[in-house]
């Protein structure tokens, strides 16, 4: 038997990621929504633990929470 005859040939599959400007702009826009969504959650979160007729440890999960935020904020700024 012929050696050649017995291997199967792969079809080669040809896989470049992120090689357009398109999937450069997709995972841009995703990581921005899934940044802004985060903040908004974070910072809703904050305003309705600090509601009056709270208790001490829910103002301290508030203002750790708007910490949070501007953390986040921070690291989307740069």
């Amino acid at each position: 038997m012929d050696s050649s005859s017995a291997t199967v040939s792969q079809p080669q599959i040809k896989c470049f990621p992120f090689v357009s400007f398109l999937g450069h702009a997709r995972c841009l826009f995703t990581d921005v929504i899934n940044s802004v969504v985060t903040t908004l959650f974070m910072l809703i979160m904050s305003v309705s633990a600090l509601i009056p007729e709270t208790s001490t440890m829910t103002i301290l999960g508030g203002l750790s929470r708007r910490l949070s935020v501007f953390l986040q904020l921070e690291q989307n700024a740069n």
